[in-house]
């Protein structure tokens, strides 16, 4: 299955019933550079929010979503998996996503399930906080959210649910509905 244009609501709308409930393998593509992030979920429904309404998710795969927009991505499931089966099957796929050049993909690291796919021991750890203390944090002097989605004034970009409020008017120009948020209105 395959879901485009989801910058359309009736779009997004049909693809979140076709999906909800339903466990599998996803990617999310960007159609014009053919870079892709893999994943898996037992609801793809609720997986295709996080990703395009709510921002949770890869950095990398959010900065490009809010660069280029929801028009220039597609959601695609790869398979439909029973849940026992998804770790196993997106290392599978994993697998195959990293056998390519590092420019087609979104992912950070090829490890199914580990903790953002890596595991530290105590004593790196600990170097890492260490070489991020103070004046050498890259965050320091800094106010506001530090989330990916934030801008460097700590405002949440409009697209991502808060900051801009939703009004829907049918053709004659007559207010349906308000939201709060795109997430509201989601």
């Amino acid at each position: 299955m395959q879901f485009d244009n989801l910058h359309i609501t009736e779009n997004y709308s049909n693809a979140l019933k076709t999906l909800k409930h339903s466990s599998g393998i996803y990617s999310i593509i960007h159609q014009d550079t053919g870079q892709m992030y893999i994943g898996r979920t037992s609801n793809l429904g609720k997986r295709l929010t996080a990703h395009f309404v709510s921002g949770s998710s890869n950095a990398h795969l959010q900065f490009a979503i809010a660069k280029y927009g929801l028009i220039a991505f597609t959601f695609s499931v790869i398979e439909l998996v029973a849940k026992d089966q998804l770790l196993a099957r997106e290392q599978y796929w994993l697998d195959w996503l990293f056998s390519l050049p590092a420019e087609f993909r979104y992912n950070f690291l090829p490890t199914a399930g580990s903790p953002l796919g890596a595991t530290r021991s105590e004593a790196t750890r600990a170097a890492i906080r260490a070489a991020n203390l103070g004046e050498k944090n890259p965050a320091f002097g800094r106010t506001g959210n530090l989330h990916p989605m934030y801008g460097r004034t700590g405002v949440l970009h409009p697209m991502f649910g808060t900051g801009v409020s939703v009004s829907v008017y049918n053709l004659d120009n007559e207010l349906l509905s308000s939201f709060p948020s795109i997430t509201t209105a989601a």
